[in-house]
């Protein structure tokens, strides 16, 4: 897939924060490119066409003899390689998933003085505290709506970034957030 780094347009991609995805996408940054030479016309479109094409051979011999640095091998991956994912995709891509929106909303809440951190407590008793402070309402029904689990799934998404999951207390998940 090819797509600008609008943000609109990274959100076409899956989470990659899904360790499972994310082994199977790579991220390149492509720019654009000056030719090193002019291909504007006919003629110079068809000289540019016929060197490509008479270096082939070469480039592909060069690609028959190399073999992949064992850095970058994996075997279990259906196509031999490690991923990669280009730094700044990645933190474009990071700030758009909905935990970090989540986690906006948390330290909103922190700064006017709905939700004094450190916290613990429950997915729904964090969903309760973020519709009731006036200054995160609009944007926390907007993004944990009515599916249930979303507060949860997105708490743990957050783990190891001032999140811990807790043990279990009478069979509710319970957080801490600092």
């Amino acid at each position: 897939m090819a797509l600008n780094d609008e943000p609109e347009e990274l959100l076409l991609l899956p989470p990659i924060s899904d360790k499972d995805i994310a082994k199977k996408i790579i991220l390149f940054k492509c720019q654009h490119f000056d030719f090193p030479q002019e291909i504007e016309t006919d003629a110079e479109k068809a000289a540019f066409f016929n060197r490509m094409v008479s270096e082939m051979p070469g480039f592909l011999h060069f690609l028959e003899q190399w073999e992949i640095p064992k850095e970058l091998k994996d075997p279990e991956r259906r196509c031999g390689v490690i991923h990669y994912h280009e730094p700044s995709l990645m933190e474009s891509l990071g700030s758009l998933a909905p935990e970090a929106a989540l986690r906006g909303l948390i330290d909103q809440a922190n700064d006017y003085g709905s939700l004094p951190l450190p916290w613990d407590g429950t997915a729904a008793e964090l969903k309760a505290i973020l519709y009731s402070c006036e200054i995160t309402r609009r944007d926390s029904d907007k993004l944990l709506g009515s599916w249930l689990p979303s507060t949860g799934t997105y708490l743990g998404k957050l783990c190891g970034q001032g999140v811990e999951k807790l043990k279990l207390n009478r069979g509710s998940q319970r957080w801490r957030i600092s």
